[in-house]
C-alpha cells in the first residue's frame, strides 16, 4: 500500500477522534499533505478540510521562537547562559536576577507559570501588558533546578530579540527565520490571514482562547499557518538549520537544540527537553534523536533526525489528546517502512 493510501487511512480513524484536520509528512525529498474529516471557519461548519486551511500552531510556536533566539547565538549577539537581566534589566527583580535563556528554552528557569494570563479568563490585555507580567513575576523555584513547563518566559524572548536586534520579534522572525525556512504561510495573525481560518471546537467555557492566543503576538503560542510550514521546520530541523532558501541557524545551533538538556513530568509522564523542544517524542518510536512538539489547539508534529522525517497532525479539535498524536504518528513514520 502506497505511502499516502496509508496516511488517507490513518485520517480516517482521525476523523472519528477529532471530526478532521490535516496529516502532513516528509523524507525530505517527497511531501504528503493529506486532508481528513471536517473542520469550521468562523461563520461555517462542517467544510472539507483542505491543505490551504490555516490552523493555529498554539504551543508548536514554541521551536520557531527558539531558532529565532538560536540566530542572536550564532550572530555573536547572545550568550545563552548569562543572565538575562543583563540585556533587560528590569526583568532581575522578584529574584531572577540568574535565570538565563538556556533555562528559558529548557523550562527550567523556575518562573511562576501562572503569570501565562494570555490563556486564561478574558482579559483586554495587550501584548504590552502580557509582558510585563513576566517581567514582574517572581519565581516557584531557584533558577536552573526544577523542570517546569513554562510559557510566560516567551513573552521575555520576545523582548529580547526586539532589543538585541532593533528589530520588532514579529518582523525579525518573517525575515531571519520564516522566509530562508520556506515557511511561507505562517505568521502572526494580527488580523491579517493568508488562507481560510480553522475554528478550533473548545470545550465550554474556552471559546475565548482561540482569539486570545492570536490577536496579540504570542511568541509561546500564537503563530498560524499551514501544514507545509511545520512541514519547512521539521525539514530545517533534519537539515541540520538548513531552509529552503538558505541556512536558518547553524549546525551547531540546531546540534545544540536537541541536545538533552532538562527532564521532569508533565501531566504524570516523565519528559526530557532540549532547547524548544521535548524530546523523544510520545510513542512506541520514540528515539534519543527525535523532536517532538504539541499545541492545546489540537496539533502536534514529530521529528526523527536520523531517518529524516517530519509528521505532522493538525486537528480542530482543542485539547486533543496526547494518546490520540502518538498513534497517529506511530502510523505515519511506520508507513515510510520505520518501526524503530
Amino acid at each position: 500500500m502506497s505511502v499516502q493510501a496509508q496516511l488517507a487511512q490513518i485520517g480516517a480513524r482521525l476523523a472519528d477522534q477529532t471530526t478532521g484536520g490535516i496529516i502532513a509528512a516528509t523524507d525530505g525529498a517527497d511531501d504528503w499533505v493529506v486532508p481528513f474529516g471536517v473542520v469550521d471557519e468562523r461563520g461555517r461548519a462542517g467544510i472539507a478540510a483542505d491543505p490551504a486551511h490555516v490552523f493555529r500552531f498554539t504551543s508548536i510556536s514554541k521551536p520557531f521562537t527558539a531558532i529565532q533566539v538560536l540566530t542572536l547565538v550564532d550572530e555573536g549577539r547572545l550568550d545563552l547562559h548569562a543572565p538575562i537581566c543583563e540585556y533587560i534589566p528590569e526583568f532581575g527583580v522578584a529574584h531572577k536576577g540568574a535565570v538565563t535563556t538556556a533555562q528559558m528554552l529548557s523550562h527550567t528557569s523556575g518562573v511562576d507559570p501562572s503569570a501565562n494570563l494570555i490563556e486564561g479568563p478574558q482579559t483586554p490585555l495587550t501584548a504590552g501588558g502580557y509582558l510585563q507580567a513576566a517581567l514582574e513575576v517572581g519565581l516557584i523555584t531557584p533558577a536552573g533546578t526544577v523542570f517546569a513547563y513554562c510559557s510566560p518566559t516567551f513573552w521575555v524572548l520576545g523582548e529580547l530579540v526586539s532589543r538585541l536586534t532593533g528589530v520588532p520579534y514579529p518582523e525579525h522572525l518573517r525575515e531571519r527565520v520564516l522566509t530562508p525556512m520556506g515557511a511561507d504561510h505562517a505568521n502572526y495573525r494580527l488580523g491579517q490571514v493568508e488562507g481560510r481560518l480553522v475554528l478550533p471546537r473548545t470545550p465550554p467555557g474556552l471559546e475565548h482562547l482561540p482569539d486570545q492566543t492570536t490577536l496579540v503576538p504570542y511568541p509561546a503560542g500564537g503563530l498560524i499557518g499551514r501544514a507545509s510550514d511545520l512541514l519547512a521546520l521539521g525539514r530545517c530541523m533534519f537539515s541540520d538549520g538548513m531552509g529552503a532558501r538558505g541556512r536558518v541557524i547553524t549546525s551547531a545551533a540546531a546540534r545544540l537544540m536537541r541536545r538533552p538538556t532538562a527532564a521532569g513530568m508533565i501531566a504524570g509522564r516523565a519528559v526530557q527537553w532540549g532547547l524548544g523542544w521535548e524530546l523523544g517524542g510520545p510513542g512506541s518510536l520514540r528515539n534519543d534523536t527525535a523532536l517532538y512538539h504539541g499545541g492545546a489547539s489540537g496539533v502536534a508534529m514529530w521529528v526523527d533526525l536520523d531517518a529524516q522525517i517530519c509528521a505532522t497532525v493538525l486537528t480542530c479539535t482543542w485539547g486533543t489528546p496526547r494518546k490520540v498524536f502518538s498513534e497517529a504518528i506511530n502510523g505515519i513514520i511506520g508507513a515510510f517502512g520505520h518501526t524503530s
